[in-house]
């Protein structure tokens, strides 16, 4: 009675969707991609060679690129032949006495001629063996003298034989004299066990000898054979423990045994090791439908490789055909074509009527066109760990399909596709679509529930076919469940979840099998979310303080309006996406003051507070990110460098000379309520450093020090008095007469107020819609009245006010090129866009301020649209269209079904810059592109107009691209020009108008470029469709096929 086993749902290692299914590592430096690395995980599952714990660290070596001694090799010689235990005894060698511990195996192997030492009465067992005499060694055990004392003997003659037989094959670099490596020795006797034997068959004067390599001659004898007592078969996995493709069932035991059904190979070697067994008809030799034949699991745990053509040997544990237990199972290298995509690269898949399909996807983001993969009709197809019940075609679809697979999924996963077999095509289709799930608590019952509930989806992407997970049971005493909970591959005790733990899950939302791994310890960012871009198809993306852009998982659990400043911990799952946000988390620094944390403070007020008898103060605040918000003094404040007379009043500390011994003053407002007004107008016009609290109060204000203080902890480069009539140089970035130096990054904030001049530290307070931050790249050359500080008094500035002056768009701005706009929440109540752009050659992304001039342009704006943009640190302030494309029903700048010529709207150009725009009918050698203008609507085709790369910013726009490579940096020279396309525009001469006779027009590049002071400065190439996909004639509209 096979001895049942109930299987605890922790043990099961999910390890279904990989590119190629490895085997379990064993050794840490064998690889499974590593030469030999087969062989040697197929002889440590046999018990055949080991490898040790040189480093005393728990973690297995083999060393496969060491050398190996004699002592070892006879041991292992000794274990192919089912001798695994040869107790120490005498040898007939000097050097190796009873007490090595290879005296049992070096003993029986010279008995058995396998092994005759050095002739000199030692065997020489720590030398390292020889490659000549591996093979040797090896031959001999197979039986194989006779033919090699007929090929001339020892070396040649057991190097001849190995050749032959296949000992030596996919061996790397030996020869005669050579030291052989492990993985080398490896490889050999892997191939031995398998070869087969030869042996004398007739006997006397005369005896005849025979290699066992037929069932149908002497028969078939192997060392697995007749040593190992193993058969060694090949085939596909078509079930395993719990579901079945042949019948796409599903039947969950976890009582049973463990089995899985192998789809056997119509192969020689299966009929040598299986005899009639294999043919499903028994007896009937010349039967070509051979057998799915079970195979009990063992210890091995194999149900992640259904699907997969595999080889594996196995040990017959009674006298019937059925009963085989899996000693050592691996992947076929060599029939495992496999190719793996995530589902945000699936483009489409069609079928024939005899039910082919071809699957597309784009291989990578800059390919253009698709990659397009053969699927055999009625391929394997494996969702989630289970049998599937659908089709093809109801799992993959377009984008108005109901289909879970289709383009611009908002579902994560992937594809695996294997080709198994000899038929063209795939015959294996592995799919699977993750969701990420937060662990809330682990209960005494063995429940793990999540913070929040999380959709499942079946087949079909429509609510009647989509499931709901709040919790997972883990009860051993459930057969009819399968739960298998891994972390880095290996099997993990639920019981070690902690809350906050991110869990992806891999369910089908119909049978009871879950599959589901635990993401590493790292997964997380603490800290704060600095901007809310958007991605081109709306999906909500946020950047955090790492850098990175990270879209919200589908049922990500928040606690909070997720925008611009919230901190905390930001947890991620294994897809990349933002799956939940836990608040409480202290960030380290969020808060505090830091250098450079520069704002302006536009305006302050006082009213009746809450603090008892004491009053609030308001402040208004322009931030170096262009943000304008009002917020609340603290209830308790601290002030840094305020003026002597109010740092006394405020309970300054003073020292033996009534002098301040102290920058700072910390203050309880409710204490100082007669003196709420002072301060208000001592921090009103302003700049600052600042800190806020968790309520969003301002518990930390930095004033300017003294001129050239080196301790304060921000000090004035130039007060106003220093800076009025500043002239700055643009080259040098000197503000000449204030001695002042800015750099590109320098914080300039433009403060102004439409009806009266405001002053530095005056009464008059600017105005919030014209006062705005840029960079000191964007700063021009003029005369202006500045402050400047920094907060290591280095005399180059870390921010500058320039007074009575506003950021108004010039001549000399930089065009913004559209990437994507996407919508946001400013302070949880306004609704503002987030716009990435590219401008001087960077991509950049900055939040709209709320009602701009130019917001509802921002709103309608597309990729390849191109703006002058007002930026005050990351808040756009004021937004100007430059060329901005007709829409339709297209999302993209211009549609592929487009009827005619591209339609943009081309501003009017400023002083000191010209604008152009047209197709591009010729690119000259020397980096320039002549371009047939467009002008009120149509192409003159007489009015041309050479424009030069030079030094512009130059971007390429590519709709056939993937969205994140679309639009890019790049070169005049990504543009082309097809001849028999200009050809047929230009077929009536003159003014070609978009709709007569110019279909060729609105199929190829086209380029806008921007000159300033003559120089070309700004230039966008516009990449039209691949021309094969396109027809049209002279006198008719382009449209795509």
């Amino acid at each position: 009675m096979r001895n049942l086993k109930k299987v605890i749902a922790l043990v099961a290692v999910f390890a279904m969707l990989v590119s190629t299914v490895a085997f379990a590592q064993v050794f840490s430096d064998v690889a499974s991609t590593d030469n030999y690395a087969e062989a040697i995980e197929t002889l440590s599952a046999l018990g055949i060679i080991t490898g040790d714990d040189e480093n005393n660290d728990g973690v297995m070596e083999f060393r496969p690129n060491d050398t190996i001694t004699r002592a070892e090799v006879t041991a292992i010689v000794s274990r192919i032949q089912g001798m695994n235990n040869a107790a120490q005894t005498n040898t007939s060698f000097a050097d190796v006495p009873s007490t090595h511990w290879a005296s049992g195996y070096v003993a029986q192997a010279a008995n058995q001629g396998i092994v005759n030492g050095y002739g000199d009465g030692n065997f020489g067992p720590e030398d390292n063996v020889k490659y000549q005499e591996m093979i040797k060694m090896l031959m001999e055990t197979l039986g194989y003298r006779p033919f090699a004392d007929d090929q001339g003997g020892y070396p040649t003659g057991y190097l001849t034989a190995a050749q032959r037989y296949g000992v030596l094959d996919d061996v790397v670099g030996g020869g005669i004299g050579v030291e052989a490596s492990r993985g080398m020795v490896a490889q050999m006797v892997y191939n031995a066990i398998d070869t087969p034997l030869m042996d004398m068959v007739t006997y006397g004067k005369n005896g005849e000898y025979t290699v066992y390599e037929s069932r149908d001659g002497y028969g078939f004898k192997t060392l697995l054979t007749r040593d190992l007592k193993m058969v060694k078969v090949s085939g596909k996995v078509v079930a395993n423990s719990y579901t079945d493709t042949d019948t796409n069932t599903t039947d969950i035991d976890a009582s049973a045994s463990k089995t899985i059904k192998v789809k056997l190979d119509n192969s020689t070697n299966n009929y040598n090791y299986l005899g009639s067994y294999l043919y499903v008809n028994s007896g009937n030799n010349n039967n070509t439908v051979t057998r799915a034949m079970k195979f009990y699991q063992g210890e091995e745990d194999v149900d992640s490789l259904i699907g997969y053509a595999v080889d594996l040997y196995a040990k017959q544990d009674s006298n019937r055909n059925d009963d085989y237990t899996i000693v050592a199972i691996t992947p076929n290298a060599s029939k495992n074509n496999s190719i793996e995509f995530t589902l945000d690269q699936y483009e489409g898949y069609t079928q024939d009527a005899n039910g082919k399909g071809t699957l597309s996807y784009l291989k990578n983001e800059t390919d253009r066109n698709e990659t397009k993969l053969t699927v055999q009709a009625n391929p394997t197809v494996i969702y989630n760990g289970v049998a599937a019940v659908g089709t093809m075609s109801q799992y993959f679809g377009d984008s108005a399909s109901s289909s879970i697979i289709k383009p611009d999924t908002n579902y994560s996963g992937k594809v695996t596709l294997l080709d198994t077999d000899d038929a063209s095509g795939y015959d294996v289709v592995v799919i699977e679509v993750g969701v990420s799930a937060v662990v809330k608590e682990v209960t005494s019952r063995g429940q793990v529930k999540f913070m929040k509930r999380v959709t499942v989806p079946g087949i079909l992407d429509n609510a009647a076919d989509k499931a709901t997970l709040g919790s997972v049971d883990f009860d051993e005493d459930d057969t009819n469940r399968i739960t298998n909970l891994t972390k880095d591959g290996a099997a993990y005790d639920y019981t070690k979840l902690q809350k906050w733990d991110v869990i992806t899950i891999v369910w089908n939302a119909y049978d009871d099998v879950y599959n589901m791994r635990v993401l590493g310890e790292d997964n997380y960012v603490d800290g704060t979310i600095t901007s809310v871009p958007a991605s081109s198809n709306g999906t909500q993306k946020y950047t955090l303080s790492d850098g990175n852009k990270y879209e919200l998982a589908a049922d990500a659990y928040t606690t909070t309006n997720l925008e611009a400043g919230v901190s905390g911990r930001f947890y991620i799952d294994e897809y990349g996406k933002l799956v939940a946000h836990d608040k409480d988390v202290e960030v380290d620094g969020a808060g505090e003051p830091v250098s450079g944390n520069y704002a302006y403070v536009l305006n302050t007020s006082v009213k009746e507070g809450t603090w008892g008898n004491t009053n609030d103060i308001t402040v208004q605040i322009l931030d170096k990110s262009g943000e304008i918000y009002e917020a609340n003094l603290a209830s308790t404040v601290k002030f840094v460098n305020l003026s002597d007379t109010l740092y006394f009043a405020l309970g300054g500390s003073k020292d033996a000379n009534n002098r301040r011994n102290s920058d700072s003053v910390t203050v309880k407002l409710e204490n100082y309520a007669s003196q709420a007004d002072d301060i208000a107008a001592a921090l009103k016009n302003q700049i600052i450093t600042y800190a806020g609290n968790s309520s969003g109060d301002v518990k930390t204000v930095v004033l300017p020090g003294t001129k050239g203080d080196d301790n304060a902890d921000l000090a004035y480069i130039a007060t106003a008095a220093d800076g009025r009539n500043a002239s700055y140089d643009e080259e040098t970035m000197i503000f000449k007469g204030a001695g002042v130096t800015i750099n590109a990054d320098t914080y300039v904030f433009y403060i102004t107020n439409e009806d009266a001049n405001v002053s530095y530290g005056g009464t008059v307070a600017a105005d919030k819609d014209r006062s705005s931050v840029v960079n000191g790249a964007a700063l021009v050359e003029d005369t202006y009245d500045i402050v400047a500080v920094d907060p290591d008094s280095n005399d180059e500035a870390g921010a500058v006010v320039i007074l009575n002056r506003d950021g108004a768009i010039s001549a000399s701005s930089s065009v913004a090129v559209i990437d994507s706009v996407g919508k946001a929440m400013a302070n949880g109540v306004d609704e503002v866009y987030v716009v990435d752009y590219y401008m001087n050659g960077e991509l950049q992304s900055a939040t709209t301020k709320v009602d701009m001039t130019g917001e509802d342009d921002i709103a309608l704006a597309k990729r390849g649209d191109i703006f002058k943009l007002n930026v005050s640190g990351d808040t756009v302030t004021y937004a100007k269209k430059v060329l901005v494309f007709s829409r339709g029903d297209s999302e993209k700048a211009y549609a592929k079904n487009a009827t005619a010529i591209l339609n943009p709207t081309v501003a009017a150009a400023g002083n000191d810059e010209d604008y152009y725009f047209g197709a591009i009918t010729k690119i000259g050698n020397n980096g320039n592109a002549t371009l047939a203008l467009v002008e009120d609507g149509a192409i003159d085709g007489e009015t041309l107009e050479t424009i030069k790369e030079g030094s512009a910013n130059v971007y390429v726009y590519d709709p056939e691209l993937r969205d994140a490579k679309a639009l890019s940096v790049g070169g005049l020279g990504d543009a082309e020009v097809d001849d028999d396309l200009n050809k047929a525009g230009t077929v009536t001469g003159g003014d070609l108008t978009g709709t007569v006779n110019t279909p060729a027009y609105g199929m190829m590049d086209y380029a806008f470029a921007r000159y300033y002071n003559n120089k070309p400065a700004d230039i966008v190439v516009y990449k039209n469709y691949d021309f094969g996909r396109y027809s049209f004639t002279a006198a008719t509209a382009a449209t795509g096929e």
